[in-house]
């Protein structure tokens, strides 16, 4: 759409008329062929999202009064535990797995990169306890979950912090 500046407008002035007359006008031709294929090119790159059942304060399956249960999708809980092992600089996480089953999580898997010179023992009972705070933080108390569930692989040491390599 071609404006012919008058001398009382200014540039803004122009692009804010352009751009209302378009969005007015409508999608251009052939968009709504383009958007399908974006979005089906997007699904087939992210994995489905996995929900993972929430627990109430006592443990069990938090439900409201008409029986809907509340749940929390594994890319949620993935980005929390990143998030908060990424905070030291003794260590970082590499590669992070939810096992999860019958809606449950039933384990997760961390692969970390530590950094030269830390006790790798210690180093692995910490991590585990601040899974476990985030997770109780995230999905609430799950009586069949616990340190025994996370898995704990060293993959890598560098010198320095590893949140940086």
């Amino acid at each position: 759409m071609a404006l012919e500046p008058l001398e009382h407008e200014n540039a803004l002035d122009l692009a804010t008329a352009a751009a209302r007359q378009e969005a007015a006008d409508g999608a251009p031709e052939g968009w709504s062929e383009v958007a399908a294929s974006v979005r089906g090119r997007l699904r087939s790159v992210l994995d489905p999202a996995v929900p993972i059942l929430v627990h109430d304060a006592r443990g069990r399956v938090d439900q409201d009064g008409e029986g809907s249960r509340t749940w929390v999708t594994d890319r949620v809980v993935k980005a929390a535990l990143r998030r908060a092992l990424q905070t030291s600089p003794t260590h970082a996480p590499s590669a992070l797995r939810l096992v999860v089953e019958d809606d449950r999580l039933r384990g997760v898997e961390l692969d970390l990169v530590a950094a030269y010179g830390v006790e790798l023992r210690p180093l692995a009972a910490v991590v585990r306890g601040v899974v476990l705070d985030e997770l109780r933080e995230l999905l609430g108390p799950d009586p069949a979950f616990g340190a025994a569930d996370v898995a704990i692989a060293f993959v890598d040491v560098v010198p320095g912090d590893p949140r940086v390599v």
